[in-house]
């Protein structure tokens, strides 16, 4: 078995190669380009080698890429494949035949000449291989091309329109490695390319190369324009396009334009809690801009999508929206900033209260309510900010809502012998969250409400039933971790206690000084007794030699005396695990 693969020679290309052999016989380039398996075979064939690498026709390969000559597709994409594959030979035709910068200047048509008008389609085609000579043996050559006349300034907008973003994020990276490359497409402008494609005036495509060579950046961290996207002018303007109602690509930008935001805001999360009561006051300017236009962010989850029903195994739903689903990200990445001002604004704009009724409308969506839980685990228990947690329970009456749920969902089960809703594990998370939650203002809120003693007896309850029993329900679930005794204790206990055993630790830590010291004087003193016995015991080893093999073996007797009985002990101990097998 052959471990090379062996190209199938068709009956087309033998023809082909039947007229090239033959002198008098011409042949048209179109007629070789229409066959598509001539790039995987040519370089088995001299004559097909020798008639693809002249100048001559290297050069219309090159201009078959850029356009379509007798709406013959095929031929394009098959010259295509000639300067984009693997094989270096035309490449090499490119690279040291004398008139290269003309084959460049074909290929780059669409950025040299001024009027010149290009399909999408041959405009891809062109970007694929162009981004084939950045990576290739052409790359040197390729990148002193653009700078000295490739690409203009003026131009780079065509960079997003019509083709994919494999070109611009192949350029990004050759600027990550080098600094002149760079700085010619930095300080011609190109960060302001592509953040004005936010505003919808190149189209749909450009939003979403955009969004690409963007999230390139950041992922890469390339930082030659890393620090562009995290100035506050720039970070403004993407601001106003995200929340821009009469943007013509609104749809695109709030689809490809979120996650960027999102991407620079996670930059600023932070664990250090900040008392800043005016969001004006906010340091970091993402943060800050976002916040002054949550409202507008809010508007966009509060706003339904007309989209067509899902038919599941729940049936036909409503669904929420991957657009809204991103907002939503959005805003509670902004809350983890961990801010005063950002939590006041929450409450203002009364987004909890939203995702209640969010929590409600959509039962089956689990990407949704995984985020709105993960907003109410933070605000009830994970923030500093306490008087937070009291305004979320004002506004959302949680301390009523939770026991309704839970009680419900209960009576569905037990009465009506239905299963489990499928939002009761977040139902259970919601009430932990203020279980946790073990400040003197948040247990008085809550004790004034009839419903919540309840609800807290009932699953004190379940709770104490579930560790006397090997058997766990679906609400224990909530109980999983290794402190859930502590959701039934008081502050003051684990004050009493902690102290308690720091006083015990401490006197523990002394006296195992003192026994230390005490111990240290003992060996110095049987150090010393050690080196005034090493005399007599000297005069002594010939006696104890003698005696020692006596005593060897009387020893060796005994151990054969004691194997027998191990090995008496070990059948006993075989009969006493069959019988705890039986048992």
């Amino acid at each position: 078995m052959s471990f090379f693969h062996t190209p199938v020679i068709s009956e087309e290309i033998k023809e082909i190669v039947a007229i090239l052999s033959d002198d008098e016989q011409e042949i048209n380039l179109i007629q070789v380009l229409s066959e598509e398996t001539v790039p995987d075979v040519y370089e088995h064939f001299n004559q097909l080698k020798t008639y693809l690498t002249q100048p001559e026709t290297v050069k219309e390969i090159c201009q078959f890429v850029t356009r379509i000559h007798d709406d013959n597709k095929k031929a394009s994409r098959t010259a295509c494949k000639l300067l984009s594959n693997n094989k270096n030979l035309i490449r090499n035709e490119i690279l040291n035949g004398i008139g290269k910068e003309e084959y460049f200047d074909i290929i780059f048509s669409k950025f040299v000449e001024d009027d010149f008008e290009m399909s999408s389609f041959n405009a891809n085609l062109c970007a694929r291989v162009i981004t084939k000579f950045l990576i290739s043996n052409l790359s040197k050559t390729t990148i002193s091309y653009i700078m000295k006349k490739g690409i203009k300034p003026e131009k780079f907008p065509l960079l997003l329109i019509g083709q994919s973003s494999a070109l611009l994020c192949t350029l990004l990276d050759k600027c990550k490695y080098g600094a002149d490359f760079g700085l010619y497409f930095k300080e011609n402008g190109l960060v302001n390319v592509l953040i004005n494609a936010f505003s919808g005036e190149y189209g749909e495509n450009a939003v979403e190369v955009a969004s690409d060579c963007i999230e390139h950046i950041l992922l890469c961290s390339i930082n030659t324009f890393l620090d562009s996207f995290y100035d506050e002018e720039n970070v403004a303007i993407l601001v106003k396009y995200a929340t821009d109602e009469n943007n013509p690509e609104r749809e695109a930008v709030l689809k490809y334009l979120i996650p960027i935001l999102e991407s620079l805001l996670k930059r600023y999360i932070t664990v250090v809690y900040s008392e800043e009561e005016e969001i004006q006051n906010i340091n970091t300017p993402i943060t800050r801009l976002i916040c002054q236009e949550l409202n507008k962010f809010v508007d966009v989850i509060k706003t339904n999508q007309e989209l067509d029903l899902i038919n599941n195994t729940a049936g036909s739903i409503q669904p929420f929206g991957m657009k809204r689903i991103r907002v939503v990200s959005l805003i509670i990445t902004l809350l983890f900033c961990n801010c005063r001002s950002i939590n006041k604004a929450f409450i203002q704009n009364e987004i909890f209260s939203i995702f209640i009724k969010l929590f409600e409308m959509y039962p089956y969506n689990n990407i949704l309510q995984s985020y709105i839980d993960q907003a109410f685990s933070y605000g009830l228990s994970g923030s500093q900010d306490k008087q937070f947690c009291i305004e979320i329970l004002k506004q959302c009456e949680l301390h009523k809502v939770i026991p309704k749920w839970y009680f419900e969902n209960r009576r569905l089960v037990e009465e009506e012998g239905e299963r489990p809703a499928i939002y009761a594990g977040f139902i259970s998370t919601f009430g932990v969250s203020l279980l946790k939650n073990k400040t003197k203002e948040v247990k008085k809120f809550l004790s004034s409400e009839e419903s919540w003693k309840k609800y807290e007896q009932s699953i004190t309850e379940e709770y104490q039933k579930s560790k006397k029993s090997d058997f766990i329900s679906p609400n224990d679930v909530i109980f999983s971790n290794d402190n859930d005794d502590d959701l039934f204790n008081d502050d003051d206990e684990y004050m009493d206690f902690d102290d308690e055993q720091a006083d015990n630790n401490n006197n523990n830590n002394n006296n195992n000084n003192d026994n230390g010291n005490n111990e240290d004087d003992e060996m110095n003193d049987n150090d010393n007794e050690n080196n005034d016995d090493d005399d007599s015991s000297d005069n002594n080893d010939d006696n104890k030699d003698s005696n020692s093999m006596e005593d060897e073996d009387d020893s060796a007797d005994a151990g054969h005396e004691n194997e027998s009985e191990d090995s008496n002990s070990m059948e006993d101990e075989d009969d006493s695990a069959d019988s705890v097998h039986e048992n």
